[in-house]
């Protein structure tokens, strides 16, 4: 019986080795690591693509502008021509008339402004020399007052010879202040109350009238005298 246990002991502890030596005998399998990839960025599929040619339309050439046409020439009939020519003739002549009368005539004088009221009343001037040559003891008489511009003149007769005006001066009231032109022109006959005289009529100066107040009033007076002259006898037949 002890002999039946004994092998029964010996046969488990064998069973008992054999099975732990085919359990821890046996070699690991080694499973070989994948290795552990870095993260990546995520990577986009390049598709190739075909290159799509580029057409470019043709511009139409842009076509210039055409060249002006020529103004069309203007033909001037031949008697159009001539006027022209008188007409610039003629203005050629008038310049040269007026630059004559300019330095014989002198210009047109405007009255100055403020100029005093009694310079330009004709009806005062008229009564006053009236008077003054009837007080002064003068044959004579005022024919004309021409106050179309500036100095009115005072025409008439029977006055203008020299120191006759220091005679009339005390006479003219309100214009006995101011200053005068006079001029005298006898008639051939030495009558006094023949005589023509012009007077122009100006505010107090400081002294003579300047040249071209002179050469207008000159040019005036004579105008009115060669037109005041009597007409030439009738020639005997």
């Amino acid at each position: 019986m002890n002999g039946k246990l004994a092998v029964t002991a010996v046969c488990s502890l064998l069973a008992g080795l054999g099975l732990g030596y085919l359990l821890f005998s046996t070699e690991p399998a080694v499973v070989p690591s994948t290795p552990e990839r870095a993260p990546r960025s995520a990577e986009r599929a390049v598709v190739p693509v075909a290159a799509t040619p580029v057409v470019v339309a043709p511009v139409a050439a842009v076509p210039a502008a055409p060249a002006p046409a020529p103004a069309p020439v203007e033909v001037v009939p031949a008697a159009v021509v001539v006027l022209q020519e008188k007409v610039q003739d003629l203005e050629r002549q008038l310049s040269i008339e007026r630059a004559i009368r300019k330095g014989t005539e002198g210009e047109r004088i405007e009255p100055p402004p403020n100029l005093p009221p009694r310079f330009r009343d004709e009806q005062l001037l008229l009564t006053t020399f009236n008077q003054a040559l009837k007080q002064a003891g003068f044959p004579g008489q005022v024919s004309n007052i021409d106050c179309t511009e500036h100095p009115c003149l005072v025409f008439g007769t029977g006055f203008g010879e020299r120191g006759d005006l220091e005679k009339l001066k005390g006479q003219l009231g309100p214009y006995e202040n101011d200053s005068f032109s006079t001029y005298g022109f006898g008639t051939g006959d030495g009558k006094k109350e023949h005589r023509f005289f012009g007077v122009a009529v100006m505010p107090e100066l400081k002294g003579p009238p300047d040249e071209a107040t002179v050469k207008r009033i000159s040019y005036r007076v004579n105008q009115m005298h060669e037109a005041s002259k009597p007409p030439p006898p009738a020639p005997k037949p």
